[in-house]
This record gives C-alpha cells, sequence and structure tokens, in this order.
C-alpha cells in the first residue's frame, strides 16, 4: 500500500468534539469566507472541519456563516489574500494575517491561497494524489492560527502549538490537530478575553502574520 493511500483515511478524519476539550464555557465563532475563498477550496467539507477541530478542545465552537448575531459570540469574515486593500496587505512570506488596530487584532483573516496551493505540489510524488487535500487541511490550521490572533488579541508567537510562528505543509502528514493547541498561559487569556467581549476598532493598521518556512 502506498503512503497516499495509507493516510488517505487518517487526513478525512477529523474528531469534532475531542475527549480532553478545555473545560471553558463554549463560545461560538462564525466564519464566514468570501465568496472568491469558497470558489477555490473545499471550505466545508475540508477547511472548516480542521478548523473545528482545533478549537473545540478550547472549548470554542466554530460554524459557517454569518449566522444571526443571536446565535454567534463573535464573527469572523475571511478573505482572499487578493481582496485585501493596500493598507491591510500581508508580507509577502505569510500565509495568513489580521490587521491590527490601535492595538486590537480585528475580526479579518486573509489567507494567501496560492501560496498554500503551491506547498500542497511541494508534497513528494507518492503524496502527489493528496497535494490538494493536505493544502486545504494546512488552509485550515492557519484560519485557526489567525483566529487564535483575534480570540487571544495578541501578535504573541511561541515555539510549538496553535501560535507557532511557521507552518510547514509536511507538519499535516505527521501532526494531527490535537498538536495545535495553546498554552495554559494563552487558554487563561482566552478565558478573559472571550469573557471580556471588547468591542475591536475598524480602522486600518498593521497586521500580525503566520508565515512559511
Amino acid at each position: 500500500m502506498s503512503p497516499a493511500i495509507a493516510l488517505w483515511s487518517s487526513l478525512l478524519t477529523v474528531s469534532a468534539t475531542p475527549a480532553d476539550a478545555r473545560t471553558v464555557a463554549l463560545n461560538v465563532v462564525c466564519l464566514a469566507p468570501s465568496t472568491a475563498v469558497v470558489a477555490l477550496v473545499r471550505w466545508v467539507e475540508v477547511v472548516l472541519p480542521e478548523v473545528r477541530a482545533i478549537w473545540t478542545r478550547e472549548g470554542v465552537l466554530v460554524r459557517a456563516g454569518a449566522a444571526p448575531a443571536s446565535t454567534c459570540d463573535h464573527t469572523i469574515v475571511v478573505r482572499a489574500d487578493a481582496e485585501a486593500p493596500a493598507d491591510e496587505a500581508g508580507e509577502a512570506r505569510a500565509l495568513g494575517w489580521a490587521p491590527i488596530v490601535a492595538g486590537h487584532v480585528r475580526p479579518v483573516v486573509y489567507v494567501r491561497l496560492g501560496a498554500i496551493a503551491r506547498l500542497g505540489a511541494t508534497l513528494g510524488s507518492d503524496y502527489r494524489p493528496l497535494a490538494a487535500l493536505v493544502a486545504e487541511k494546512l488552509l485550515g490550521r492557519v484560519v485557526a492560527h489567525e483566529l487564535g490572533h483575534i480570540l487571544l488579541d495578541s501578535t504573541e508567537h511561541v515555539r510549538a502549538g496553535l501560535m507557532r510562528e511557521r507552518y510547514r505543509v509536511r507538519d499535516v502528514l505527521v501532526q494531527a490537530p490535537a498538536a495545535y493547541g495553546l498554552t495554559p498561559a494563552q487558554h487563561d487569556r482566552l478565558r478573559q478575553q472571550l469573557h471580556r467581549g471588547d468591542a475591536r476598532d475598524e480602522l486600518a493598521g498593521p497586521r500580525v502574520a503566520v508565515e512559511q518556512p
């Protein structure tokens, strides 16, 4: 059996309700991708489940689309890099980023879809049939990372876990979503931020990003 076939079922399997999910009060985040994003990736089938698998462990329920405000604690817009205005453009190496305004991270995520797809295409020949799937799962992890910046309202990066600064496509093959967790300190900050519910400024400013190696 080829490595690609052996990995197929494990890559498609995502736990929606991890047994060791954190005990923070459940908050609901609605992710609203732009039509440009939805047109290029399998958002509902692959990307969204990857984001959910990471954040359910932290007590955050991620839903698709811009649901009514009464059912969402936070609504985050996800846009392609080409949709970013000039004053919100990310650095060339950034796979994803979120703008910062007046010291706060805005509820907007930009993703560099072309760069992520090209990373998927760099897999060896044994894994080439899975290139699109792996790239979409990497996209899910990048979105989950930027969601971390937004919910934590922090620009901090750490060496490992969800808030690592650099994301590699090969990690999708060897690391489950469970490897993308928050540190205890970040989890404590998450609790504080979710209970605080600060309003975010809508002006343009710098951005915080996750990069490729």
